[in-house]
């Protein structure tokens, strides 16, 4: 515990008849496995390795100095998230961002309208050869798994085969005599997860619209015919910068084991922060007896708002601007020289009332966009630029 010590070896018992003694070769050596701490545990933690200290509850810390309950996250967490250190959250599933405050929802279902022809799709062709010769550079992707051309793959390994049958080689699988299409020749990639998380997928995707919502997606399927592990796949979206910024993330929890082959349409929707990302399908369930998975169409989709809000969205604009020409024409003479545009409201005479997001005499000024919003009284004052009150900074004003 310093750098300077006296070491004596003293009797410890009575003179007289006896207590001799001879003394020979006095060693100090330095030992391995040392249990010290060079700066003492606090408040009550326990030196259980060298230079580091095991905290009681309610403490955490190098040496326990700092007190959970003094942790502080400015501005604080978002979404259920958890504050853990100084300033750092942990998201729940569906959000990230350094508040949680970006939210990953899953497929669009009937809330969006993707396009029917996707920015890119892999299906991983078609073939009469039982396994398929094509890598994963050929469809634009990488992996960390390794490619078997035959036999059946073995944890952490993958092909392209366009059929799993039960017999002395695949016992423990279904019989899946097709692709999700219904192609007898349609390629599937057949994934044996690994005992450690991986990347089925990785690719690279450019030309993105910036505001734009996409839908990254999969047909997915459990070929095992016995209980096991059960497949779960990660799906994030991240920059493709230095740190690779996480921009999305959504699990799909555990995919569940069926008597024949269902295919299920698993993905993610995010609204593009930047004209290139990273798209990411990982492995987060353990290997061993079970978690093999097929995958079909790996697909990315342009989305919109559902066209059916629209239509509810005019309905309402035209009824609301019936009921005005009514009252205008009660009132007497509230017109304005100039039509009100972008939805404003002709209140007075020459007089636009402007609808949230727009100014002006005529509401011909669309204001910023922020998205996500503006945090802590940060102002939007151009499209995804937020000015920030004095004592916060960030992208959104967030710390």
């Amino acid at each position: 515990s310093t750098t300077t010590v006296n070491l004596l070896m003293i009797s410890n018992a009575p003179g007289g008849s006896g207590n001799d003694i001879l003394i020979d070769d006095i060693t100090l050596r330095g030992c391995s496995g040392d249990v010290s701490c060079t700066t003492p545990c606090q408040n009550g933690g326990k030196c259980t390795g060298k230079n580091t200290c095991t905290c009681p509850a309610g403490f955490t810390g190098t040496t326990c100095e700092i007190t959970l309950s003094k942790i502080v996250c400015n501005p604080s967490c978002q979404n259920n998230g958890k504050c853990v250190a100084q300033n750092t959250c942990k998201c729940a599933d569906g959000y990230s961002g350094a508040t949680c405050e970006i939210g990953s929802s899953g497929l669009s279902n009937d809330r969006y309208t993707c396009e029917e022809k996707p920015v890119f799709q892999i299906t991983f062709g078609a073939g009469s050869a039982a396994y398929s010769k094509a890598k994963p550079s050929d469809f634009s992707f990488s992996t960390t798994y390794q490619q078997l051309f035959e036999p059946k793959p073995n944890d952490g390994q993958f092909s392209i085969v366009n059929s799993v049958r039960p017999d002395r080689e695949w016992d423990v699988w279904l019989n899946v005599p097709q692709d999700h299409t219904g192609d007898k020749n349609g390629y599937m990639y057949l994934v044996n997860g690994d005992y450690n998380p991986g990347q089925f997928y990785n690719g690279t995707i450019k030309d993105l619209t910036v505001g734009q919502r996409y839908e990254f997606s999969v047909y997915l399927a459990n070929p095992m015919a016995v209980s096991g592990i059960k497949p779960n796949v990660v799906f994030e979206v991240r920059s493709t910068t230095a740190d690779k910024t996480l921009l999305a993330r959504l699990t799909t929890g555990d995919i569940p084991e069926d008597k024949t082959i269902t295919w299920r349409k698993y993905g993610i929707s995010f609204i593009a922060s930047t004209t290139t990302v990273n798209l990411l399908m990982i492995s987060n369930a353990p290997g061993g007896s079970g978690n093999d998975i097929l995958i079909d169409d790996i697909t990315l989709r342009g989305c919109s708002a559902d066209l059916a809000q629209y239509d509810r969205l005019i309905v309402s604009a035209v009824t609301a601007l019936h009921a005005s020409i009514l009252l205008m024409s009660c009132l007497g003479d509230v017109s304005c020289a100039t039509p009100c545009q972008n939805g404003g409201k002709c209140t007075a005479k020459d007089t636009c009332t402007c609808p949230a997001g727009f100014s002006g005499a005529t509401c011909e000024n669309a204001q910023p966009i922020c998205n996500p919003s503006c945090q802590n009284n940060g102002k939007c004052v151009a499209k995804n630029t937020c000015k920030c009150p004095d004592g916060y900074s960030g992208a959104t004003c967030e710390i």
